[in-house]
């Protein structure tokens, strides 16, 4: 249904489809951009983890269960609950806003507020091993979580940093199997730890985490560390709402630092 200046007409199919959704990202832009973040770019596999958080899906997507797609071939394709070959992860709702641009809502009664800056990027280092290389047209990225607030919470927050994640053409995240982890973040790496509700937890050293991104410069490190990188977090569907709060925002550039050895962790 499609209602333009007092007049009501119906339309369906990618007509209607393709122009509303058009406009809907049209908004998460503007909505991303106020904030500083950037576009909303290739949105797959975000629409893919937000599918996949049963707190977010339930927030930004209605859910169409009834219907078929049948055509020659019967059978194919039923709308089922979830995602489907019908209709998708099923039609937007304003929620959905929030979740491509990575701008939180306002915090509801019951939240959590995950603070947090972006240490800098380099593209490798040599250990005693021998040299450990994030790969041409990638970098490494370190990120400093400073505290995690849940005294707006009403519940416990069981905070797991490999659920942070930056979101490109896929969504980086935290992956404590890189071998940075061991030589260059070693017990300052940010661990899984349960915030208890109405606390906040303020850390006296900063936990680290890092991901690798991809660049269009051959050279990572050089394009990461004049980038602002914005994390996200997948939530689970028991997890109060969660507000990521990037302390140094308005920062567009870091020190070039091609060994990884040379970044100071603060």
């Amino acid at each position: 249904m499609i209602s333009n200046q007092g007049q009501q007409t119906t339309d369906s199919g990618t007509s209607i489809a393709a122009p509303l959704w058009a406009g809907f990202v049209a908004l998460a832009n503007q909505q991303a951009q106020a904030a500083g973040i950037g576009n909303v770019s290739f949105a797959n596999p975000l629409l893919a983890t937000i599918g996949e958080s049963a707190s977010q899906y339930s927030t930004d997507f209605n859910d169409i269960t009834t219907g078929n797609n049948v055509s020659t071939t019967p059978g194919q394709f039923n709308a089922v609950t979830g995602f489907d070959l019908a209709t998708g992860w099923g039609s937007p709702k304003p929620g959905l806003i929030n979740g491509l641009s990575g701008v939180p809502p306002p915090p509801s009664t019951s939240s959590v507020t995950i603070n947090y800056h972006q240490v800098g990027a380099c593209n490798g280092y040599v250990n005693s091993f021998g040299g450990v290389f994030s790969g041409t047209n990638f970098a490494y990225v370190i990120f400093a979580i400073e505290s995690i607030d849940a005294s707006l919470s009403s519940s416990n927050f069981a905070f797991d940093p490999t659920l942070l994640f930056v979101h490109q053409a896929t969504d980086d995240f935290f992956d404590p199997s890189l071998q940075l982890y061991t030589d260059i973040l070693g017990p300052f790496a940010a661990i899984s730890t349960t915030v208890t509700k109405g606390t906040d937890l303020k850390f006296s050293t900063n936990g680290y985490g890092a991901t690798v991104v991809a660049t269009v410069n051959p050279n990572g490190a050089v394009e990461a560390n004049n980038t602002a990188y914005f994390l996200r977090y997948k939530a689970a569907a028991s997890d109060p709402t969660i507000v990521i709060v990037k302390t140094d925002s308005s920062r567009t550039s870091w020190p070039l630092t091609l060994d990884c050895t040379t970044i100071v962790l603060k």
